[in-house]
């Protein structure tokens, strides 16, 4: 596994815990994961993810809202919206990098964390989202 996937797996667990409030950012960023073996490449790049995601919520939320017109996003479960917050932050934040790149890793991180199907659903909202992004940026 690569350790950005790895990053992004321990920042879904992270985020997980935010949302259902079991812990504090500050408790979350200092937490020992996996026995402290977690490579600092790893750790830094989950962090990043963690506190920028958190910091962008308000925005993102804004932009899945507008590809998302016929779906209230808080009726999604709370793993697949994460998932998608963090495809959507990726793709908006690291413009260097195709956002087929980060549709994929979520995908993985869909069929790995979420129910059956739910990587069809977070596909078509991330594809939107990198459409928008990629037509703002032509501008």
């Amino acid at each position: 596994m690569g350790k950005r996937r790895f990053s992004r797996e321990i920042a879904l667990q992270g985020l997980y815990q935010l949302a259902m409030k079991s812990n504090t950012i500050d408790n979350i960023l200092n937490y020992k994961w996996i026995d402290g073996k977690l490579p600092p490449d790893s750790l830094k790049y989950s962090s990043e993810l963690i506190l920028g995601i958190e910091h962008e919520k308000e925005n993102i939320i804004k932009l899945i809202n507008e590809v998302t017109t016929e779906l209230n996003i808080f009726r999604l479960g709370k793993i697949d919206l994460i998932i998608i917050l963090i495809g959507s932050y990726e793709i908006k934040n690291d413009l260097a990098t195709q956002p087929a790149v980060f549709i994929d890793e979520c995908i993985e991180l869909a069929k790995k964390f979420s129910e059956e199907n739910s990587y069809k659903l977070i596909n078509v909202i991330l594809e939107k989202i990198a459409q928008i992004i990629t037509e703002k940026q032509d501008y």
